[in-house]
Parts: structure tokens; sequence; C-alpha cells
């Protein structure tokens, strides 16, 4: 491709596929682009096994050379698209791969529809394309800023948020900032698009609690295949927690910290069972933690607020003194702190889809069969 235009001065001709460089003669310019586009191509052209070649000289004009080899010889076999028309996991509607994981247990809501993505760019054509990329998976909504994406954020309370850094008005760390310190956002997964070049900004992003970052210009099917397993992973914690509370076991496996930071909270509470005073602060307190962050870690593994995971840890401990022992509904109550017996039964049916005294009744019955087979 050629044309007759200004040319590019032989000392950028090495800096212009570089991700966001602007020759300096585009600032005159009525339209200018964002710095990707030869970047992305070279990038293309390469995994492709081929070349992208510049030659310019100044006052007249610039030539750009694609070479791509012929045949499939040169290209991987991760790189190449099935001819099979199988549908392997990786090619199933990302609804369908989180629901097969994780079946719907009892008390558990699973929102209908597809999930919904939030994406903040203040480029048009970046934010189209993204729209684009996900649109056939998810309900995609879109934003220009920082401050635009905070609303949404509070108001739709998206599934995931994928949002670009540098942005006019309130960047993209800003906003990662105030959704994790907000309880009703806190556990939404956030990924940060950053320049390649910018490790501050992908350490400053982590730092204000990003789940994780793509350098722009971005692999599509990597950008994709984070923020699939990213749901997924969050999907796992909160299954292993829901079997927890549910009695039930698992082999669900989860990360250890996850798994201790859980452990360690629930033995917390344990202790205060008996306590109808305990409070989050107390638990906060003791699991040594700050309150926004720990806010943030108990609604991403559990899905609940500090003080619906106290509940459920009282009512998990409820379920074990009905089955296990011959104690009164209002008894039991007592022993795991809550003196309000209509407002015990009501949290009790919620999660395990019983009152009380039915899933006393059924488990007690349950015991007593199995200890007379064993006796017989």
């Amino acid at each position: 491709m050629t044309d007759t235009g200004v040319g590019i001065k032989a000392t950028e001709l090495d800096l212009i596929f570089d991700p966001y460089y602007q020759a300096s003669h585009t600032s005159t310019l009525r339209m200018t682009g964002t710095g990707i586009g030869l970047s992305l191509a070279k990038q293309f052209a390469e995994r492709h096994g081929g070349q992208l070649l510049v030659a310019s000289r100044e006052g007249a004009g610039t030539t750009f050379e694609l070479r791509l080899p012929f045949g499939r010889q040169h290209l991987r076999t991760e790189d190449m698209q099935e001819e099979d028309g199988v549908a392997h996991e990786e090619e199933l509607p990302v609804a369908a791969l989180l629901e097969n994981d994780h079946p719907r247990l009892p008390g558990v809501e699973v929102p209908a529809g597809p999930p919904q993505l939030l994406i903040v760019e203040d480029n048009e054509e970046v934010r189209q394309y993204l729209h684009q990329l996900f649109e056939a998976e998810y309900e995609v909504l879109t934003a220009e800023d920082g401050i635009e994406g905070w609303e949404k954020a509070l108001s739709h309370l998206p599934h995931f948020i994928i949002s670009d850094v540098m942005m006019p008005r309130s960047d993209g760390l800003e906003m990662c900032q105030k959704i994790k310190q907000h309880p009703k956002t806190a556990h939404i997964p956030v990924l940060l698009l950053t320049a390649r070049t910018a490790e501050t900004h992908q350490l400053e992003g982590l730092g204000m609690g990003a789940d994780d970052y793509v350098s722009k210009p971005f692999n599509p099917t990597l950008l994709q295949a984070k923020v699939t397993t990213l749901l997924r992973n969050r999907r796992k914690l909160h299954e292993y927690y829901q079997r927890q509370i549910l009695l039930e076991p698992t082999e669900i496996v989860v990360a250890d910290a996850d798994r201790q930071f859980l452990e360690n909270a629930m033995s917390v509470v344990e202790k205060h069972l008996e306590d109808a005073e305990f409070s989050v602060q107390v638990l906060v307190r003791e699991v040594g933690m700050s309150q926004s962050v720990f806010y943030r870690r108990i609604k991403s593994i559990t899905g609940q607020t500090a003080v619906e995971f106290i509940r459920d840890v009282r009512m998990k401990r409820a379920a074990q003194l009905l089955a296990q022992t011959p104690m009164r509904v209002s008894e039991v109550a007592f022993q795991v702190g809550i003196e309000d017996a209509k407002y015990f039964r009501k949290a009790f049916q919620k999660i395990y889809m019983l009152s009380p005294s039915e899933y006393a009744k059924q488990h007690r019955q349950s015991r007593e069969a199995a200890s007379t087979t064993t006796q017989g």
C-alpha cells in the first residue's frame, strides 16, 4: 500500500509500530487515530508467520508491504480453527459453561439470561469493537469514562467490568477504587486494559483491587478467555461456600488462600454463636483485616454481604443441632444466638428449603433408620 503524503521521518520509522506511538506530524491533522492500529496489524502479521514492512521518505510518501507465507505448515496447531464441526468446551456459550459447571443449589439464586458485562472505554472505535466481541455471549453495557462507568456499575450491578485505564474526567483506576470500596459493587470482577509499556498502571490497578489486566493492543481470544475464567472461578467459590453451608460433600477445588480465609472467618463466627450481640465489626477485628478489604473478600468468595455471611454460619450450626440432637427448635435458635423465633424460621427455610421442624424430623428419622439397620 503506497501513498504520496508527507512521509515519515527516518528517526521515527522504528517507533511507529510501538503501541500508542503517533508520528510527530499527526498533531497537525484534523483527524487522528489511537496509535494502536499499526501495532495490532504487525502482531497479526507475525502471528501468521509474516511481516509488515515500511519504507518512507519525507515529502514523497510512505509504502507499507504485508508479506504472508502460503499454506498452513507454518501455523501452530492451537492457532488453527477446528473443521470437524464439533463444539468444544471453549466454544460453548458462556452462560452454558457457567450453568453446566455449577448446578443450581437450594437457596441459591441463579440469574436468568446471559451474564451482564460493562465496558468502559473512551475511544468509540475500541468501545464498539469490544461490544461486538462480547455481544454474542453477554448482555453488554457501555460507558465512555470512569464517571459514567461508576454510575452504571452502581445502578446495574453487572457480573463483570472491562475498563480502559487512561480516560478523560475520571480514569479506570479511580473507577476501580470506587467499585472495590463500595459494599454493593466490591464483588464485581474488574479487568483493566493497559498500554503494554505502562507497568505502573498494572501495579496501580492491582493495588486498587483490579482482578486482572490485559495489555493493549490485546489478543481478543485471550481477553475473552480471561473474562470467562474469572467468572467461572467466582462461581466455583460461590458453590464451594454454599455446599459448606448446606453441609454437602464437595470435590470442588478452590485456592488455598480463599479456603483458609473462609475457614478462618467461619471459625470466628462459630466461636461467638451464642452471642446475640456479635457484629461485623467484631468479626473484622478478629480476622485481622480492614473493614473494606474484608467486605470485598467475603463478597467475592461467598456472594453474600458480611451480615448475610454471619447469618449463614449461624444457620449451618442450627442445621447440625437439629439433625444430630433432640433439642427443640426454640433451643436451637437460642444456641446459635438468635432470639427472634420467627426470624430464625424464615432465615433457616430460605437456605434449606424446609422449616426447622421439618428439617429436624426428616434428618432425625434418617439417622434413626440408619442406626436400626446397623444394629440389625
